[in-house]
């Protein structure tokens, strides 16, 4: 059935003596939405509610309406003249009693009642006149569920309801939420004589003028009138919400396909069949015939129409099957609609598949989110597929591009096809009065077919900002980009270019909006300025005093100019050195899925063994041979001084940890302890994390070299990465020490109870806060670990490996290839060990003075550091400064989560519209795993063995997970030589690091996944 009314028919015009029944449709009040009355507001460009409303009274014969205006009342006489209208002309100050009053009611005759800004289906009519007793209200059981996601304040002024069987017990607000088994649906049938009575109320003033309809029934239930009770089950709408009428409007994938069907959208929604799960039980060879009828000689589509399916409280998508190209006979039918009734988890006599003939010649398909899924930001998210032809690519978790259009700027989208899906889109959203939806379509020639429309699921959302906020915070972003571009002196490049994952990986430590509080100390700690002083005392281009990062809208970005610039040796000249950094930006503008493999696959910033075949490209970007080898002879220096400085910077490395010590053990406490510490880390452990990091680097870029020269195999790279002994190697056997007695439980806790998974996160508990948790599980399944061996090649391989290391100039032998390697990366992570231990330390201190005044984790989080570090300015009144200064954060925060930008941006026009490439995963180890999928939990104690971890942006604090024998991992962010790739390597643990954020959305739906690292594939397993 459709819900659009053809026309107004059958009302009695106001000259009618009919004695047939009344209906008085009572829309005195304001909007409650403001603008024109409710009645009126338009829900295609063909109807407004008033015609609803009639259409839901179209099977009465007879009816003579009567319309109770006030609120603008011209609007409605002018635009229904055939309908008769009554005044309450002190609509202001009165209420349903008056306008009934002013109708005014026709004594002896059946009275329908119902509010303007509700709609109701004609079954709904149809079952309260088939009830006994003086009066049939409808009420709805689901009231709960249509307000969810909506205020206390909504739900406390719900006029509810207490109904026993089909009896109606009380009504009112004296009814409690807690005694309410109903809530009062709009809709009332009086008979002759409830009629008379209610007459009667009204003229001798037994009921006040400001009484309610609620309160009218239950006088007439105290007068001893009968009152039945009709269940609607949320089959209504009151539009004092935005997505009521959207609600009402879209039932079942099936049932919202059908009423959407006639509707002026411009697009296309196929014929289909609908067979319900009762009828295919009773009666399959019948349901079969009526397919085969509806749809002969096609190949079709079997698609899953289950009532729990795609709703307004829970989302089943892509847990129901679909079954394509089905040949048009009975027993390939048979077997489609079998496999698509047996996914359903659960069945209702409401449960249905449909049936549709398979689209051809698709040249496009995918889902428009017309808001974000997280928080319902005011974007347009299209994951789309323009390669395979296929209608369900981007449902099947397939490799997709996501076009980002926001709300206000659908006109910046270049490409005709995804402008029309808009059209569509926008289009439907007007239709069904809500801008919150989830969309698949598919382009067959100039045509937009809808495949799908459901709600997007919104439960326990935060808080937003207003859209025309959002649009303020773009106009700025746009401002703040164009300002950029003009290159500073000190940088070369001849265009802006930022990425959020290109140097430094903010994405990956600090996530792509983090609070005030993280993202300042990353800048303090390294970003602003400690990372340029490393890169020029390991021999590069000094950039001092450039920020290495940037931030727009609340994302942090690093600036790719930058980052280049400061890897070109600084003992080329500067002609030279702007030729190159233009090269790497003109090569990155190229493939953007290397933003994140910069170091590996664009910039030269060590000598490798195959570094003759990766400068090709350089020649053709205009680079000579005479300035390839002036870079040849500027990266042999670097390498050389890299190797060289080592073992003086892991001796630095040991002195840095004892001055830690001895910080930690004076007697301050909270925020100077935090201030020593800081300072303590910004001056000596981020430059020693930082160059020996680098040099860590310079072993992985000469180790893979040597796998791509033929030197040794990728087999025998991954067995080297596993053999080398580093911090989680440490915690594994010392929790076999403390399983066979050999050292305590509180030693080990003492040691890496400073972890914490979201290292500069304040609000993320350490390991030491919950050491039962986080390290009893690792205790318990320790294994004792194998006998320390030293890694070698074997001869062939050695002669291999001196051959190639000698060739391209590097001045090391094989085994001290393989010392320096082992050094280099097992000293990175014991850097990095050492330095968050000063890190989290000092978040505990500012958590203690934070206590201490009255703020708490989550406001700190919200302050930036210099705030803290510099409270001495506000000491007469820390608690309200630092109080004021954390709600701004927390404000800041909110816009920013509200803003969706590029991983990558070069241009201001990409602020508002832009499209995401599917990104280049980072695949390590060769080996292939199924399994369960599990978003990294917050609690330790979830058992994670043998599942495959998804995890957002990954840093040292997750690595409790790795050592409790997880199957896989897979990462939204993260480089090839980022943390968690360095640590899937060791673990031998298949891993895709940095998948990007379309692919992780689509695998965070999934329950099981494949992760195949040989031939570098992620696919969803359907279960």
């Amino acid at each position: 059935m459709t819900l659009l009314p053809a026309s107004v028919s059958p009302v009695a015009s106001a000259e009618s003596v009919s004695q047939g029944p009344a209906a008085i449709i009572l829309g005195a009040g304001r909007a409650s939405r403001g603008g024109s009355p409710s009645a009126l507001r338009s829900i295609d460009k063909e109807s407004r509610v008033l015609d609803w409303i009639l259409q839901g009274f179209s099977s009465l014969e007879s009816l003579e309406v009567t319309f109770v205006a006030g609120y603008r009342a011209e609007e409605i006489t002018a635009k229904y003249p055939e309908i008769r209208t009554s005044i309450n002309t002190n609509w202001r100050r009165t209420g349903p009693a008056a306008s009934l009053r002013s109708a005014p009611l026709e004594r002896g005759r059946v009275t329908w009642i119902t509010y303007s800004d509700i709609v109701f289906r004609p079954d709904a009519v149809e079952r309260l006149s088939a009830m006994t007793g003086e009066i049939a209200v409808a009420v709805d059981s689901k009231w709960r569920f249509r307000y969810d996601g909506r205020s206390a304040e909504a739900i406390l002024h719900a006029e509810r309801v207490v109904v026993d069987g089909d009896r109606l017990v009380a009504i009112g607000p004296e009814v409690t939420e807690s005694e309410a088994t109903a809530e009062f649906a709009g809709l009332v049938k009086l008979d002759s004589d409830a009629t008379n009575l209610l007459d009667d109320a009204l003229n001798s003033g037994a009921l006040a003028s400001t009484a309610t309809v609620p309160a009218i029934i239950a006088h007439l239930i105290s007068m001893g009138v009968t009152a039945s009770a009709v269940d609607l089950e949320g089959d209504w709408a009151e539009l004092d919400a935005k997505q009521d009428l959207a609600r009402f409007i879209l039932g079942t994938k099936a049932e919202s396909l059908e009423r959407l069907s006639p509707m002026a959208h411009g697009g296309s929604i196929g014929d289909l069949l609908r067979i319900s799960i009762s009828d295919w039980d009773l009666t399959p060879e019948d349901c079969i015939d009526r397919a085969i009828r509806a749809f002969p000689s096609e190949l079709l589509i079997v698609r899953s129409s289950a009532e729990a399916e795609d709703g307004w409280i829970d989302s089943a998508a892509g847990v129901h099957t679909s079954v394509l190209n089905v040949a048009s006979e009975r027993e390939a039918l048979r077997s489609a609609i079998n496999e698509v009734f047996e996914s359903y988890r659960t069945r209702s006599p409401d449960d249905h598949v449909f049936i549709q003939k398979m689209l051809t010649d698709v040249k496009m398909s995918g889902v428009v989110m017309t808001r974000t899924h997280a928080i319902g930001a005011p974007y347009y998210v299209v994951n789309y597929d323009d390669v395979t032809n296929r209608t369900d690519a981007a449902t099947a978790g397939m490799e997709v591009k996501t076009l980002w259009a926001h709300r206000g700027s659908v006109q910046n989208i270049r490409d005709p096809e995804l402008r029309s899906v808009i059209d569509v889109v926008s289009k439907i959203e007007g239709l069904v009065g809500h801008d919150s939806l989830d969309i698949e379509f598919a382009v067959s020639g100039a045509t937009v077919h809808i495949l799908q429309v459901r709600p997007i699921v919104l439960r326990d959302t935060p808080a937003v900002v207003d859209d025309d906020e959002v649009d303020q915070f773009l106009l700025e972003a746009e401002l703040k980009i164009r300002q950029l571009d003009a290159c500073p002196s000190n940088l070369l490049g001849s265009h802006l270019h930022l990425s959020v994952m290109t140097d430094w990986n903010p994405a990956e430590i600090i996530g792509v909006t983090p609070k005030r509080l993280a993202s300042s100390i990353y800048r303090f700690l390294v970003m602003d300025d400690v990372w340029a002083q490393q890169r020029f005392e390991y021999g590069y281009r000094d950039v001092r005093p450039q920020s290495l990062m940037l931030e727009i809208a609340g994302h942090p970005y690093v600036d790719v100019r930058a980052s280049f610039t400061s890897f070109i040796p600084g003992a080329l000249p500067d002609s030279l050195a702007e030729k190159l950094v233009n090269a790497y930006l003109a090569r990155l503008s190229l493939f953007p899925a290397l933003h994140d493999k910069a170091e590996f696959e664009i910039l030269f910033t060590c000598l490798t063994t195959d570094f003759a075949s990766r400068t090709l490209w350089l020649r053709a970007a205009g680079i000579s041979d005479e300035e390839t080898q002036l870079l040849h002879l500027a990266l042999t220096e670097i390498t050389a001084k890299g190797i060289a400085r080592l073992e003086p910077d892991l001796m630095a490395m040991e002195d840095f940890e004892t001055k830690t010590e001895q910080i930690l053990a004076l007697t301050t406490e909270g925020l100077e302890s935090a201030v020593l510490l800081l300072n303590h880390a910004k001056q000596v452990g981020t430059p020693l994390f930082a160059h020996l990091a680098r040099s860590a680097f310079v072993a992985t870029a000469i180790l893979d070299s040597l796998v791509r020269s033929m030197a040794i195999t990728a087999d025998q790279r991954d067995q080297f990465l596993g053999s080398i002994a580093t911090v989680l190697t440490d915690l594994k056997t010392d929790a076999w020490r403390v399983r066979i007695g050999e050292i305590s439980f509180e030693t080990l806790v003492a040691k890496y109870g400073h972890l914490r998974p979201g290292t500069y996160d304040i609000t993320a508990p350490c390991y030491a806060s919950a050491p039962d948790l986080y390290f009893g599980p690792i205790v318990e399944n320790s294994q004792e670990p194998p006998a320390e061996s030293e890694f070698a090649w074997d001869s062939a391989t050695e002669e291999r490996v001196d051959s190639a290391l000698l060739t391209s100039g590097i001045n090391l032998s094989a085994r001290g290839f393989l010392k320096f390697a082992v050094g280099a990366i097992a000293g990175r992570e014991r850097s990095k060990f050492a330095f968050t231990k000063a890190l989290s330390r000092a978040l505990e201190g500012l958590a203690d003075y934070g206590e201490s005044i009255g703020l708490n984790r989550d406001d700190l989080a919200h302050i930036e550091i210099s705030d803290l570090m510099n409270i001495g300015e506000h000491e007469q009144d820390p608690f309200d400064y630092l109080l004021r200064r954390s709600g701004e954060g927390q404000d800041a925060h909110i816009f920013a989560r509200s803003i969706c930008l590029p991983s990558q941006i070069s241009s201001s026009a990409q602020i508002r519209c832009f499209t995401q490439d599917a990104a280049e995963p980072n695949f390590v180890t060769t080996k292939k795993v199924q399994g369960r999928v599990v978003i990294a939990p917050d609690d330790p104690s979830v058992d994670i063995r043998g599942v495959i971890v998804l995890i957002a942006n990954a840093d040292p604090g997750f690595d409790w997970m790795l050592a409790r024998g997880i199957g896989g991992l897979v990462t939204c962010y993260g480089g090839s030589n980022s943390h968690m790739a360095v640590r899937a390597a060791e673990l031998g643990i298949p891993a895709a690091i940095g998948v990007g954020s379309a692919k992780f959305e689509a695998l965070l739906e999934a329950s099981a996944i494949q992760l195949d690292c040989e031939s570098r594939s992620i696919d969803r397993i359907m279960q």
